[in-house]
């Protein structure tokens, strides 16, 4: 994947300018480049509680309230007789105080090339 700069962008529709469709293809891998860009996004936004919630038994890491002792959960919401309720998914466990959250990272799932290559060299 090459570097996307305004630069490179400005540049390479100039040179491109007397041609739409091959200004609209470049479009296109542009949209395609910065789609597969990997994203802290999910890493560095956490959200207040007192903005949103989170969708009902949705596990996701939280940030504990200092009433709680701070620190971080992965939880879920549950509503339990009407009542928001932030749990650990352990049956029989308290409910927790939670100042924010973010939703978790997909899990890792290995570099399957490198496996494989392991395998060929036994």
């Amino acid at each position: 994947m090459k570097a996307i700069s305004k630069t490179l962008i400005l540049q390479t529709l100039d040179w491109y300018s007397h041609d739409k469709a091959e200004i609209e293809d470049y479009i296109k891998e542009i949209i395609e480049d910065v789609e597969q860009m990997p994203t802290n996004e999910v890493l560095s936004s956490w959200i207040p509680v007192k903005d949103q919630l989170p969708e009902y038994e949705e596990d996701v890491l939280c940030t504990l309230s200092d009433f709680d002792g701070g620190g971080l959960m992965v939880l879920h919401l549950t509503n339990n007789w009407g009542q928001d309720e932030w749990v650990d998914g352990q049956m029989g466990t308290g409910s927790y105080e939670v100042a924010a959250w973010m939703p978790l990272p997909e899990e890792y799932e290995g570099d399957t090339d490198e496996e494989d290559a392991d395998e060929e060299d036994e």
